[in-house]
């Protein structure tokens, strides 16, 4: 990914102190990353950054929504996402340490830090496992009504007839020796 500078953080000049950042991270920004799972998004992340003399403290928080399948009607939907996170990146000349997810590890000469990695890796960290709105509480407006009739046509039609505990039954007598 080539290096965009709105999200290169110039802090070598920069008081110890808090200092406040607010990102606009858009469909543009995820077309960088090459295994990015989110195609179009859109996203507010504010960083707060807090410069000491040995080491920063990167407290992110994000909201947003990105447009996905939804996995119970199939209907390309806007998923709502939001998250929070913490890096702490410690100043060293040794960096063959290994940097873990909560620390960063970088030269005591650098000036400045790229913070766009850490925004893609924590907002599709916080991805939900299903792709879905809450409809019930927003009344099925972003669902597709049709599909979700035939579905639940279908679980009634094989709910019919079936009577409790069959489909187990018909495992016991199983011999996996």
């Amino acid at each position: 990914m080539g290096i965009n500078t709105e999200y290169l953080i110039p802090f070598k000049g920069l008081e110890n102190g808090v200092h406040k950042y607010r990102f606009q991270v858009s469909t543009e920004f995820f077309l960088n990353f090459e295994n990015s799972r989110i195609k179009k998004g859109n996203y507010i992340v504010d960083l707060i950054f807090d410069k000491r003399d040995l080491m920063m403290i990167l407290d992110f928080s994000f909201h947003g929504d990105y447009q996905g399948s939804c996995d119970r009607c199939l209907t390309i939907i806007d998923i709502p996402n939001e998250g929070n996170d913490q890096i702490i990146v410690k100043f060293q000349n040794d960096v063959t340490l290994d940097s873990s997810q909560e620390v960063v590890i970088i030269e005591d000469d650098a000036h400045e830090i790229d913070v766009s990695s850490f925004i893609n890796n924590m907002i599709h960290l916080h991805l939900p496992l299903v792709n879905k709105r809450n409809c019930e509480e927003e009344e099925y407006k972003f669902c597709d009504h049709s599909l979700l009739d035939k579905l639940e046509r279908t679980q009634e039609d094989g709910d019919e007839g079936r009577e409790p505990g069959t489909n187990w039954d018909a495992l016991k007598d199983l011999n996996l020796d």
